[in-house]
């Protein structure tokens, strides 16, 4: 587990990691919010491959979420 409220951490995995893996998700609302508006909002906005891959991977999240696959918790 790696988990801080007051920084961002990054965790570097040696192996694949699949999202049957992980158990839970812990985000900031305001976080979640700015995920949210940019996959969610103006489709017709150009984005770079880094954010089509942090848009895609943020729907994955939601999905696993609403599949029961994962706990979703904004704080």
């Amino acid at each position: 587990m790696v988990c801080r409220d007051a920084c961002y951490v990054e965790a570097i995995f040696l192996n694949d990691v699949e999202l049957s893996s992980v158990d839970r998700v812990r985000i900031s609302q305001a976080e979640y919010d700015r995920l949210f508006d940019l996959a969610f909002s103006d489709y017709t906005q150009s984005h770079d491959d880094a954010t089509h891959s942090l848009k895609a991977d943020f729907v994955c999240i939601l999905r696993a979420s609403h599949e029961s696959h994962l706990t979703l918790e904004r704080i």
